[in-house]
């Protein structure tokens, strides 16, 4: 076709849209969303008269209730095995015993026992339900149960009076005895040690696992919360703020920052920061290998008032023994000396071939080739208790080469990026892989077919040889004798396909003479991965974006 009478349609994507104007952060909140739920009761909680003492546990009773409803009034429940029941008792006196008068009232559910108290209530309890059932879920949650990752972009809730929400901030606090505290590393690997052989014994080992993984994030974020606002005396409180540890309710805390200048030559308290996150994908995305005798922490990361804090289960003997005898596996204290235990690195394997990691030779500092799995920073550690855990894991992929030479540094007027933790997403390394292995497969494929054509061509050339040696008496093959049609499905085996990624690429680990090629020949599987992102991925991924399609993985081929 002519280019000159070609015409071209300009495009309407973007046609409603003023892609110059600034956005507005009063739409960022849907103009109907309400978190303020109707008030039912002015208050209730736990009465001062409570736990019941044990002659009237021995009757039945439970637990004493106080509550202010709406009209003013303070009435004091007894919970008994049997319901509940408004008592004689004052903040005054005590007497459990029920009340006679016109408004003592008893029932098996304590909402009904509400309504039959206060008039009120039972009005703004039918308004509640409807309030309810007309919001999403995660409207009407309570935020003291979710905290919001961006507080200053969520509209505030008043601020309401609960006699119960202040004695939150000091449960465990400036206890003395740890026998009440909660050992959560123990029933953390006690529960993934659980049997799992057959799928009821798994449901019930998952079901374990997600009840202590709340109870340890909740714990973690209170834990977090009080460090942050200085209720926690430091381990180590000579040092820098930034170098800070806390051990509070069994957990160890630590702020997000470069305290001890692991991070001085990637970027500092940036490359700190972001290692953090990195971390905790890293201890995801091991939990989801699961490999028996393999061991993570327990890990939650809280921003909160503009800083990162890092909560981890406390691996048993950490503080009793040196770091450096209990390190048996990769870099001891981020030094050059490295160790390779040989039970932790052949455990270490089976998660290493299901991550499609390479294992590769480092200088383990006294001038000898040690293998290792993992990154040369990540750190294996015997605890007290046997188990072999594995900590520091924000290198589990692979540097994004491409990025880290062409867009780090600073140019045409844009500033340099701010660290050089810059690794390649675990969705890009698992796109790649399975682009590779259908390359591999293609060819294996064709080199079957190609195979089993020349082998046809042969049979064909020796059969017209032979008839033409005997006067042509040779019979003719009947169909489908000799005449075999390869099986792509039978003769190419997956398991023989081999690419694994060597998490050490491109980096100043030392690298033994003798594992300088197989290091370099690693370097380009990593840099091919990265130039895949950068030339396939995200451009796709960009057009996938204009056209309104956001699943990636609807499209195979990338």
């Amino acid at each position: 076709m002519d280019n000159s009478t070609y015409e071209t349609t300009p495009t309407t994507v973007f046609s409603k849209f003023d892609l110059n104007a600034s956005a507005s952060l009063s739409d960022f909140v849907p103009k109907g969303l309400e978190r303020t739920p109707i008030q039912c009761v002015k208050s209730i909680a736990l009465s001062g008269w409570n736990p019941p003492p044990h002659h009237l546990r021995l009757r039945g009773d439970l637990m004493y209730l106080i509550v202010t409803t709406l009209e003013g009034e303070t009435v004091q429940i007894t919970s008994t095995a049997t319901g509940f029941q408004v008592n004689k008792s004052t903040s005054n006196h005590f007497d459990p015993s029920p009340r006679q008068d016109a408004k003592a009232a008893s029932d098996h559910s304590l909402i009904v026992l509400l309504e039959k108290v206060s008039p009120m209530f039972a009005i703004n309890f039918k308004k509640l339900q409807e309030f309810i059932t007309r919001h999403h879920m995660l409207e009407v949650m309570p935020v003291t149960s979710a905290q919001p990752a961006y507080p200053w972009a969520i509209q505030p809730s008043p601020h309401t009076f609960d006699p119960t929400r202040p004695s939150e901030a000091y449960l465990n606090y400036g206890t003395d005895s740890v026998d009440s505290l909660r050992d959560w590393n123990d029933e953390l690997q006690s529960h993934r040690e659980l049997p799992r052989g057959t799928l009821q014994e798994r449901v019930m080992r998952d079901r374990f696992l997600n009840k202590i993984n709340a109870d340890f994030a909740e714990a973690a974020v209170r834990g977090a919360m009080d460090v942050v606002n200085g209720n926690v005396m430091p381990l180590n409180p000579l040092e820098s703020e930034e170098s800070h540890m806390y051990v509070y309710n069994n957990i160890f805390f630590s702020k997000g920052f470069d305290g001890r200048n692991t991070f001085e030559k990637l970027g500092g308290d940036d490359a700190a920061h972001v290692a953090t996150g990195k971390d905790l994908e890293g201890v995801r995305t091991l939990n989801g290998v699961d490999v028996e005798g393999l061991y993570t922490l327990g890990t939650v990361v809280v921003d909160y008032k503009g800083i990162r804090v890092v909560a981890q289960s406390i691996v048993p003997g950490i503080f009793r023994q040196q770091e450096e005898s209990s390190i048996v596996y990769g870099s001891v204290d981020n030094g050059p000396l490295v160790k390779s235990d040989e039970k932790f690195h052949e455990t270490l394997g089976q998660a290493a071939k299901a991550l499609h990691l390479a294992e590769h030779a480092v200088d383990n500092g006294e001038g000898k080739a040690t293998n290792l799995w993992t990154s040369f920073d990540t750190k294996g550690l015997l605890g007290a208790d046997g188990r072999r855990y594995l900590l520091d894991l924000y290198r589990l992929n692979p540097v994004d080469v491409e990025f880290l030479e062409n867009d780090v540094a600073a140019k045409d007027g844009m500033p340099e990026y701010p660290h050089k933790l810059t690794l390649l997403r675990p969705e890009l390394m698992l796109y790649f892989w399975e682009h590779k292995l259908r390359a591999w497969i293609q060819e294996r494929a064709l080199e079957i077919q190609n195979r089993a054509g020349e082998e046809k061509a042969d049979r064909e050339s020796s059969t017209t040889e032979s008839r033409e040696a005997v006067g042509g008496d040779v019979p003719e093959n009947k169909a489908g004798e000799d005449d075999k049609t390869p099986n792509i499905e039978h003769d190419v085996n997956v398991l023989d396909f081999d690419l694994a990624f060597n998490v050490d690429a491109f980096t100043s680990v030392d690298t033994p003479t003798e594992a300088a090629s197989a290091k370099a020949e690693q370097e380009n599987t990593v840099r091919e991965a990265s130039k895949f992102l950068r030339e396939n991925v995200i451009a796709v991924l960009v057009s996938f974006d204009l056209l309104g399609i956001t699943c990636l993985s609807c499209f195979p081929n990338y």
